[in-house]
């Protein structure tokens, strides 16, 4: 399925947008740590709960919204987060 999301966007879209900046936070729910980003122009907005807020799980997380991006074409160039990162 992911695939086919690829390939059934529009060309102008990729065009314009295929270079992405990644917007990135920890957010708290309920003392629940997730790892939450949203992509500046296409406004996609990711996720994921964090084991804890260790270097080894922020890096699994990152490593899991790069992969969702670059299976649809995207390429995240830049990411922006505050000191904690």
């Amino acid at each position: 399925i992911l695939g086919s999301v690829a390939n059934n966007l529009p060309k102008e879209i990729m065009a314009t947008y295929r270079d992405v900046t990644l917007c990135i936070d920890i957010m708290f729910l309920n003392r629940i740590p997730f790892f939450v980003s949203i992509s500046r122009n296409i406004h996609f907005i990711t996720a994921e709960v964090l084991d804890n807020r260790k270097q080894a799980s922020l890096l699994k997380a990152l490593h899991c919204i790069h992969g969702i991006y670059g299976k649809r074409g995207f390429r995240i160039n830049t990411i922006l987060g505050d000191s904690e990162f």
